[in-house]
């Protein structure tokens, strides 16, 4: 009987609270379950006849460094309803960044009304949250409305919040435009945008790129968070120093002189490989090549170039003591630039068997390099796997037997 009570209150408090699921509820700390849990009162039940309804705070969804004692007013997201817990089963949050979403909805009378918008929301529980805002209405200023007058507004979330700190930006449709204002307070001299990788490179003055970066990354990390876009950050001397040696790469291929090289690299080519991938009416577009048959010879000569670079590697990793790692191994494969090869790498795959074995397509996606050049990347370590290894490796024993030769001459 008693178990029968307690399971219809239980499907009481889930059809009083399955709809408030997402929303921003105020209650009351109780008191502390299990050394972590907080347990907050939400409300008064059958005219308080009943026992009052009771969610949890579990140590995952709280704030760093926020301390509460029984009796504090707290606000808290209500994230999920668990029917299968054994305590309260309303899961709150102190840490989702939909909190901060929320509480701003509570202050600014703009969002009910429609005018402002909230964009995205990226944060680091307790120390940091970016917004970004969007009106629209011309004549409304979204990031003034979020601020307030003096302030107002933006502090009485931070106040909530126990002085977390907010950047508050305005959203841009442009992707560009979005990560400069993302990234404040740093200023960006210059945006490079790689829509394959969904990657973006920053150019900052060198006195402001630890404040690009942040505290431990915690500026560009929550930038990053907020675009959705993965975010490079350089320095001004970095890039130049950056941008010489892809020119002198270029300058290396037979016939191009530095004038085209510095086309070349204008249009977004920095590596071998990017000229190698390239259609030949990409390469026909840049100034100074002319015609397809220059396209064609252009392309043949970067692809020879880049396999007498890998063969070097092979050579010289037959002449080193060490014995290989698998960073050295996946350099060997045909047919990938230095920046492939860091793509797979982020992805996950640790070897040339890695490679081998992965479906093209699951590897495309993984590591963004598109279908061709992830069928290119998997066939070159098939046939490394198949024979070149090997090959490698016998080198290397002989070049070890010789080594070792001589020291066991002067021993006898």
């Amino acid at each position: 009987l008693v178990q029968k009570v307690r399971d219809a209150e239980r499907d009481l408090i889930f059809e009083e609270y399955k709809d408030r699921i997402g929303q921003l509820v105020t209650g009351i700390v109780r008191r502390f379950e299990k050394g972590h849990n907080i347990i907050v009162e939400l409300g008064e039940r059958g005219g308080g006849r009943l026992p009052p309804t009771e969610g949890v705070i579990p140590a995952r969804e709280q704030t760093p460094r926020e301390n509460y004692r029984p009796g504090d007013r707290i606000s808290v997201y209500v994230k999920n309803i668990d029917r299968e817990a054994r305590g309260p089963m309303i899961i709150l949050s102190r840490a989702a960044p939909k909190l901060v979403e929320k509480l701003f909805q509570r202050e600014v009378p703009e969002m009910d009304e429609g005018i402002v918008r909230i964009e995205a929301v990226s944060r680091e529980a307790g120390a940091r949250s970016k917004i970004a805002v969007s009106s629209r209405d011309s004549d409304v200023d979204p990031v003034g409305a979020c601020v307030g007058v003096k302030g107002s507004r933006v502090q009485a979330v931070v106040q909530e919040l126990r002085g977390e700190k907010i950047d508050i930006v305005p959203f841009d449709p442009d992707p560009a435009r979005y990560i400069i204002n993302a990234i404040q307070p740093a200023e960006v001299n210059k945006v490079i945008v790689d829509e394959a990788d969904h990657r973006m490179e920053l150019v900052v003055p060198d006195e402001k790129l630890s404040l690009a970066i942040g505290r431990k990354g915690q500026n560009v990390r929550l930038a990053s968070q907020l675009t959705g876009w993965k975010i490079d950050i350089i320095s001004d001397s970095k890039f130049q120093q950056m941008e010489e040696e892809s020119l002198a790469v270029l300058r290396a291929i037979d016939g191009i002189d530095d004038e085209l090289a510095r086309e070349m690299y204008r249009l977004g080519f920095r590596a071998l490989e990017e000229v190698a991938e390239a259609a030949i009416d990409e390469l026909i577009s840049i100034p100074g090549v002319g015609d397809a048959e220059r396209a064609e010879k252009l392309r043949s000569q970067v692809e020879s170039s880049m396999e007498r670079t890998r063969r070097e590697r092979i050579q010289a990793a037959i002449e080193q003591v060490e014995p290989l790692t698998e960073r050295d191994r996946l350099r060997f494969i045909r047919g990938l630039g230095a920046r492939s090869i860091q793509l797979i790498e982020e992805a996950g795959y640790r070897s040339v068997e890695d490679v081998a074995r992965e479906d093209p397509d699951r590897l495309a996606i993984r590591t963004g390099l598109g279908v061709k050049k992830a069928r290119i990347a998997q066939q070159g370590a098939q046939a490394f796997l198949s024979g070149e290894i090997q090959e490698i490796e016998q080198a290397r024993a002989n070049r070890q037997s010789e080594l070792s030769q001589p020291a066991a001459g002067s021993e006898g």
